[in-house]
């Protein structure tokens, strides 16, 4: 009984971990989008703003300029995990296939870390 409890707490810890590897980031990334929310003045042109501060940093691989988190930082693929996709994510923008949180063009069937459903 105690081995099944000590491999318990081993898969918790393991979960924990994940979890806050892929939060910090998401921390990190809001910070900055608020600040370059709140330097454009509205929050609709902010988006195409930020699209061309991504363009003009696009071999950054941090998207310092733009503040927002690079495919690799966000474990981007351009497949879809199960039934998340960016097409059903908050942070999706359609009209520019672009993404509020992740540098550069992203595919409506792709998907990374940062995903939240839309609400």
């Amino acid at each position: 009984m105690e081995t099944h409890d000590q491999q318990r707490r081993v898969i918790l810890r393991g979960v924990l971990i994940a979890s806050c590897a892929l939060a910090t980031p998401m921390l990190f990334t809001g910070c900055n989008r608020s600040e370059s929310s709140n330097s454009s003045g509205t929050g609709g042109s902010g988006t195409g703003q930020m699209s061309d501060e991504t363009t003009s940093s696009s071999g950054n691989t941090s998207a310092q300029g733009s503040g927002k988190t690079s495919k690799e930082q966000a474990k981007y693929q351009d497949h879809p995990n199960g039934s998340q996709s960016c097409a059903s994510c908050e942070q999706f923008v359609a009209e520019t296939s672009t993404c509020k949180v992740v540098e550069g063009k992203v595919s409506p069937g792709g998907w990374c870390a940062l995903w939240t459903k839309k609400a």
